[in-house]
Formats: C-alpha cells, structure tokens, sequence
C-alpha cells in the first residue's frame, strides 16, 4: 500500500465514525464451545484469559487484594477456547477452528507466540501430565481422540494418538498425581435407540422394525403412551414413523430391554437374546504414565452431554457437569402438566393410577442438570443442581426460576476438595457445590455476567474469576461473601445483533418455565445433541396448520408446490413422531425450517418457547426478531474432509459429477433436490415420491460428516444385527438410517454399481460448509524453519487461496523487540505484499517479511475469513487508524473512540 497523508487517515476516522456497527460486521460466528478459558500460572500471580471473539490470550497481573491488571493480549487463532499455563512463563492456547495450539511466552515484555502446533480437526483442550508433566494431552474433538506431545520440546507430530470410543471427546482433568487424564466426551449419547419405521422409500411391507409382525404390535402403528386415546384425534390419524426405545428395566420382565414407552420390549428385533448394545462411554480413563499412553477404562452413564470434568484434589473423584436428557419420553405436552412420580422418570404410568392423571409428555422437563460423581469406571453419586424445585409435584407457576441452574459448564475445586466452584451458562450464575460429603449439595448461587463458562481461583486472595462469554467480561468475586464485586471488561469485536440476540439462545430465566432450559439446551452452541426426540403435540384438533404453496423448483413433478393440499402433502400433522435435532447454524437461504417444514422461518419458532421450554409466553416480537437477527449469523466451521486448498479428492469430485450430472432418481439429479450450494432447494417432497409416511422439506447436506459412524444399526430387521453401536441415531428425520450407503441403496436410486454410491458419499462428506478448509490454519516461523518445505508449501497454499480470493492473509509477531502486524494482498498466485499497522510504512513482500522471522522474533503467518483482513490484522477497532500507530501516539488500538 502507499503511503496515506496524516489529514486522509483523520478524515477516514471520522467517516468510519459514522459507520462503525457495519465495519465491526468483519467478525465470524462460530459460536464455540468454551471447555477451559481461564487458569491460572503455577505461583497465582497471573490470570490467563482466552478472548474467543477477539483471537487473543489476555493475560493479568494479580495483586496482592485480587484485582486484576491487563498485562498484555497476545494475537493467538480463530476460536481460542482453552488454555493451561504449563509453567511460569509459558502457556498452551487452543484454537479450535484454526486446529492449532498457540504455545504463548508469558515474559513481561516478550509476551508473544513462540509455535504453532498444527493438530487434528476441532481442538477443545489440553492437561500436562505424566511423570514430571512432561507430556500434554491434546482432545481432537472431531477426529475422536486424544494426541499427545512432548510438553517441553513438542514437535511438529504428536508422540502418540489415543482413539476414543466416544463422539466429540472435549474437556479433559488430571489427577493430582499427573497418572492419569480423563477424557470427558461430549456427545455421549443416552441409551436411546431409533427403531426403524420407514425407509424414505420404496420397501416392501414388513421391511422396517416397526412394522415388522415381530413388533410388540405386530407390525401396527406404535400407539401412544397409557392414558392418551388413540382413537381420538389427533392421535387417531397418526401417522407411521419410527419410536424411540431406552435401555432400562421394562416392567413385564426383570433385567435391562430396549423398552419404549408403553412398557414395551424391543429386544426381539434388536438382535434377541442377544440385543445391541450401546456401552454409553462418557468418560475416557487415560494411562498418562504408560511408555505409550492408552486409554485404561471408560465410566458410562455420566450424562448425555458432558461439558467439562474437574478432579476433587483430595480423593482423586471425578465430577462431571451435564445435563441428561429425556428424549425418551413422548409429546411436547400433555394434559397434565405435573405428571406422576414414576412417568416423569421414565415415560411409565403406575398401573393404579387413574389415566386421567397420568399422561406423560416433556412438559417443559427436557433434562436433569447435574453433576455426576465417579471414582474410576463407576458412578459413586449425582448432585442435584436444581433442588429448589420437583418436577413432579411442583406447579411450574411456583418455581422460582431465579434460583435455577442451567447448562454447568467449567468448574474448579478447593484445594481442600470441600468445595467447587461450576460456572454455569445458561444462568449467569456460578453454583458453589459442598463437596465434603459424597456426592455434594449445592449451597449457593453467585451470581455473575452473562454466559459464564470458566472460572478460576487464587485462594490467597479469597478471589474468583469467572469469565461471562456473552458479555465478555470477567467477573472478581469474593468467595468469603460469593458476591461479585467488579467486572473487568475484554475488547469485543461482535457486532451489536450477536451481542444483542445471543441471550435468546442462552438464557434459561428469560426464554424457559422453570429456568433450567432454554433453547440451547438441545442446540448446545447453535448445533445438535445428536438425539431424536418425539415433540408431538397430541393436544392439537383440527383443523392442522396448512403447508403453504410454493413456486416449483428443480423437482417441480413431485414437489408439492402450487397444489400443498393434494395426496401426500396436505397440512402438517401434529403427531409428526421422532425426529433428530437439527443445527440452528447457517440457516439463511435454506428455505422454510424444521424437517417438515412447518417453521415458514426462524421467527416462526417463537411458538417453542410457551410450548416447549414452557415460558409463560411467546418471546416479544423485537425479541424474537433479535434472535432471528442472532442466529443467522452462526457459521459451520470448515468441512474438516476437504484438501487443505479447498479442493476435493478425487472421489469426491468423482461424486460431484454424479451428484449434479448424473440421473439417479429417474427423472432426477440429485442436485435437482439437494441444489448447490447449501444442498437444499427449500421445497416440500410428496411422501408419495420416496414413499414414506410425511411430505418433506429437501435438508441441506452441509454437515453430513458430523453424524457419520454413529448408528451401527440397519433399518432393515432382515439384516445382521451388530453386537454394539456408539449412538442411537443416524442420518434422515428419524435417525433411522445408519449410514449414507444405506440410503442411497434404498430402490428408488438407480447407481449401478459400489463405486458411484462410494464417490457421492465421498462428495457429501466432503460438502462445502461455506468455509474454505484453510480458513483459520495457521504456522509461525521461527528463524530455525524459515525453509522448512512443508512450511512453506503450507504458505503456498496460503497465498494461492488469497489470490483466489478465498481468504484474507494476516501476519502476527515480533519485530524490532515489538508486536507488528501486517496485511497481506495478492501479487500473483505465488506471492503476496503485506502492509505494516504503522500507515507510513512500505508494504513487504511476503518472502521478505518471512526472512525476518528470528527466534525471539517469530511471525505467525494465518489465513482468516476474506474481507477480513483489514480488523485481524491492521484496525483491531475498525476506527481507521492502524494498531501500531495507535499505540506510538497512546491512543488504545481497542477502542473506536480513542484514537490518535
């Protein structure tokens, strides 16, 4: 760039002045999960904080009364979520998009990224442990493993790769000794199972479980729990769907069955004597000492989904926050709002109870929050986050949902292990939990800012910190008092409809009955539990709502259309059965919502709150609009599968071909459906057309590859029946297709041979998030690997996405003993010249500006969103005056309004 007059630089102020919300739109939302954000280093002198909006550590000077200086902020990846301060003077950042861990020198006045680690896709956290802490402990949440590195000295590759039989392994613990790490996964699943009740598609009678002669129906429809009258309408035009059955006692005989609701056992069509198992591992149990590290056992039965996992020092027991939920259980609502003792634990009316008080429906009851006690592989207790209050005989209109706890998520112990500390999200409250007797009892409730995901504690100074995520801030709490005394403020660059719309997803006392839930109890971080859940509402009458017309698409002969009340379309019936929990990212441009189709869009969810999360009433309409305003700007990640430039391998782009050129559902393509680039047209399939039981809205296809390898289970009863399966729930709106080659092999496709059902699964997998893969991939030079050739190659790659446009490319570092930063533009595919954050300096060349990485003097080359270049790696606060320029005149570089 040349250089600007100083008289340019101060009109361009002025004028950004008057656009600053617009200009703070140069933000991604990713909407991560938080695992372990704060700690502190070894002697307590210093507060590390990840600011995920921001891509930065934070770090502060601690004084002797508790209070907080900011000492300086350290540029780390995109998503930092965790970080351990390994010793002193250096500490590990995760950064879960940019799959990266930032190894942060913490010397006052050198405080910078010394390396980058490349890892796996999605790191969540990391533990120091082995003998001496000489090994850290990586979680790969999206590839199910734990990596490991040698602490002091880590390589460019882990020593060792630790698979988990478990989905989405995220926060980790260690025990006091460093002997052991324990692993907890997050989608752990609950023992409930998809029993197949239709295909999608053209199968001969008997085919799927449910209408199988062996059924405990013989092959009818599943009617609905005791109480309810089948008869009756809605009930009584039910359509065929698949149920969900949980692994329990069923009453008609002893042991453990795949049981459902009417007390059922399923066992006969889930492999007999010998049925399927879902071992449910919530907890993996590492060997950290072993000379290669292995996991040594699993705890089951934690929870469904675990957020973070804390070991009390004294007794080495594990507690595990997590929520359980109760999927189980039929029907959004019900009659009887109390329910009955027995039927709220398990869906199961007492037989001598009358019906009319005994018809079990959520109810606004969707989990137990808790946390959950282990010592090793077994469960030893369970404390009560929520004791103020029994779902069974209290009223909701009693509860007093002030008191409620919602989503715990990290957590920190006493050194005397009598007491911990649980930050939780959805109540912007931190719930202190008397652990000195087993299991613990919770004895207070502090309350802090909004989102609180972390804490730490310097016991010295009877202090805890506690970081809010929603608002950004850091809350000093007094433990003598557990009163929060002051609030420490990090820069936030979310635009105002993030920070505006967030608590609407969140916040269980503004957006739930009892306070414990809200709607991210389901979609934890704007994403899925990975569940199946039967949210009927058997109390809705005719007439049903009407499925609205719609201009024709690309399927146009089987589309409902311009005529939505003709055979296998018509309205939305109530009774709609099972069906698997959506993500609630990047849903513009995919037409009308939910599976059916029956939300025209995101504000027509308001209908949610007084139903499902039994609110009183429906959110405001300028709420409800901030929370659409909120939610579409949630984006997927990078798809993890795709070649590092974003291109696809050679099966995918093999499936590509037959996805969009090839005739597979005769007169179809299958991109006259599942058109590009989201995967969805938007519009309504007849049932008629892939012979199921209710019209469809087309679902986008863009995170396929989160569910594969979940449900081991074949829709078919005429096929083996596997010994064990980790989920219960696969792909389709039922969860009843165990995998991507099953549904393509249903009749209705015409592939003629393996290999063009393999290449278009290969494609899906592959299927464009609206990321670009490297967004967010980072490495730093060092002096010592300036010519390293993967290194460079890496940078190649770099530079040809931003010539093409893909990706913005900043550089972060040390320079002339200070942080720089530069932005860098396309010359050509092969080179890039990148301007310094001082406006009077000549642009670099992007080879040059590499030469000068020394040690001591490291520069972080990064790939960010395009178009984004500008804040991440010149204007911190988009008020036009560059960082380094800021910072030579003493105006702050975080603040748009103080500026040179």
């Amino acid at each position: 760039m040349n250089k600007f007059p100083q008289c340019l630089q101060i009109f361009l102020a002025l004028l950004m002045a008057l656009f600053i919300p617009a200009a703070f739109a140069q933000w991604v939302n990713y909407e991560g999960h938080q695992i372990h954000p704060v700690d502190l280093t070894p002697d307590g002198n210093r507060l590390l904080v990840v600011n995920t909006p921001d891509a930065r550590l934070s770090i502060f000077t601690i004084d002797g009364s508790g209070n907080l200086a900011l000492q300086a902020e350290v540029p780390v990846g995109t998503e930092p979520v965790s970080v351990r301060a390994r010793t002193n003077g250096e500490a590990w950042v995760v950064n879960h998009i940019s799959d990266t861990i930032s190894i942060v020198d913490l010397t006052p006045g050198s405080e910078r990224v010394r390396q980058t680690i490349k890892t796996g896709d999605e790191p969540s956290d990391v533990v120091f442990a082995g003998t001496g802490n000489l090994r850290a402990f990586v979680s790969i949440s999206q590839r199910n493993r734990v990596d490991v590195y040698a602490a002091a000295s880590p390589g460019t590759a882990p020593l060792f790769q630790i698979p988990i039989d478990g989905e989405d392994p995220r926060a980790l613990a260690r025990n006091p000794a460093g002997t052991e790490v324990y692993a907890a996964v997050f989608h752990s699943m609950n023992q409930t199972l998809s029993v197949s009740g239709t295909i999608g598609s053209a199968v001969p009678a008997g085919s799927t479980r449910v209408t199988s002669t062996q059924s405990p129906y013989a092959g009818a429809i599943v009617p609905p729990p005791p109480g309810y009258n089948a008869a009756s309408p809605p009930l009584d035009t039910r359509p065929l769907t698949s149920t969900i059955v949980k692994w329990r006692d069923c009453a008609a005989s002893p042991g453990a069955e795949w049981c459902d609701d009417n007390d059922n056992s399923w066992n006969a069509l889930l492999g007999g004597s010998n049925p399927i198992q879902m071992p449910d591992r919530d907890v993996a149990i590492i060997d950290a000492d072993a000379a290669k590290p292995a996991v040594s056992g699993y705890t089951p039965s934690v929870g469904t989904l675990n957020f973070g996992i804390a070991v009390n020092p004294a007794n080495g027991r594990l507690y595990i926050s997590n929520t359980d939920a109760r999927n189980h259980v039929r029907f959004e609502r019900g009659p009887e709002i109390l329910g009955d003792g027995k039927g709220d634990e398990n869906g199961i009316c007492d037989d001598n109870e009358a019906q009319n008080l005994c018809l079990p429906a959520l109810n606004g009851h969707l989990v137990d929050t808790r946390l959950t006690v282990a010592d090793g592989t077994a469960v030893v207790g369970r404390v009560d986050l929520n004791p103020h209050f029994d779902f069974d005989t209290d009223p909701i209109s009693t509860v007093d949902k002030t008191l409620s706890i919602g989503q715990p998520n990290g957590m920190v112990f006493h050194s005397s292990g009598d007491k911990l500390y649980a930050a939780a999200l959805l109540s912007q409250k931190v719930a202190v939990v008397d652990t000195s007797a087993l299991p613990g009892t919770l004895v207070e409730r502090i309350d802090v800012g909004e989102g609180p995901t972390g804490v730490a504690l310097k016991e010295s100074a009877d202090r805890l910190y506690v970081l809010n995520r929603h608002d950004n801030t850091v809350s000093i709490v007094d433990t003598g008092s557990n009163l929060q005394l002051s609030t420490v403020s990090l820069f936030n660059p979310e635009p105002p409809e993030v920070t505006d719309g967030r608590r609407f997803l969140y916040d269980g006392q503004l957006s739930s009955g009892r306070g414990d839930i809200s709607c991210a109890t389901c979609h934890p971080f704007a994403n899925f539990d990975l569940l199946s859940w039967d949210l009927g509402d058997p109390l809705k009458l005719p007439p049903f709502d009407p499925r609205p017309a719609q201009s024709p698409g690309g399927a146009g002969a089987v589309e409902c259309g311009t005529n939505p009340n003709q055979i296998g379309c018509g309205p939305f019936h109530p009774v709609k059965g099972p069906r698997t929990t959506q993500t609630l990212k990047d849903l513009g441009g995919t037409g009308p919502l939910h599976w059916h189709g029956d939300r025209e869009n995101f504000n027509a969810f308001n209908a949610a709150f007084p139903g499902l999360l039994r609110r009183h009433a429906q959110l405001p309409a300028n709420d409800m609009q901030a929370f659409t305003d909120f939610i579409l700007t949630v984006k997927f990640p990078p798809n993890p599968n795709r070649n590092p430039d974003d291109t696809l391998s050679a099966s995918a782009q093999a499936g590509l071909t037959e996805f969009t050129s090839m005739t597979r559902d005769n007169p179809f393509q299958c991109s006259d459906c599942h058109s590009l680039p989201t995967g969805t047209n938007g519009k309504f399939i007849n049932a008629l057309a892939d012979q199921s039981s209710q019209a469809m809205k087309v679902p986008h296809l863009r995170n396929m590859y989160e569910k594969a390898g979940l449900l081991a289970l074949h829709p078919d009863p005429s096929e083996p029946v596997p010994t064990e399966t980790r989920g219960g729930f696969g792909f389709a709106d039922e969860g009843q297709i165990d995998t991507l080659v099953t549904f393509l092999e249903i009749p209705v496709f015409s592939f003629t041979n393996a290999s063009q059902i393999d290449d278009t699964v290969q494609f899906m997998m592959e299927f464009d998030t609206g990321q670009p893969a490297m967004v967010g991939d980072q490495f730093t030079f060092d002096g010592a690997n300036n010519a390293d050739a993967v290194l460079n190659m890496r940078l190649d790659t770099f530079q040809q996405a931003l010539f093409g446009g893909k990706v913005d490319l900043v550089v972060k570092g040390i320079l002339g003993g200070i942080p720089r930063s530069f932005r860098c533009t396309a010359v050509s595919a092969v080179t890039a010249s990148c301007q310094p954050d001082r406006v009077a300096e000549s642009a670099i060349d992007s080879d040059a500006l590499k030469a000068m990485a020394a040690a001591g003097a490291e520069l972080t080359f990064w790939a960010v969103p395009a178009g984004f270049g500008e804040r991440i790696g010149l204007d911190r606060d988009l008020d036009s005056f560059y960082d380094r320029d800021e910072l030579d005149a003493g105006s702050d570089p975080a603040d748009p309004q103080s500026t040179p």
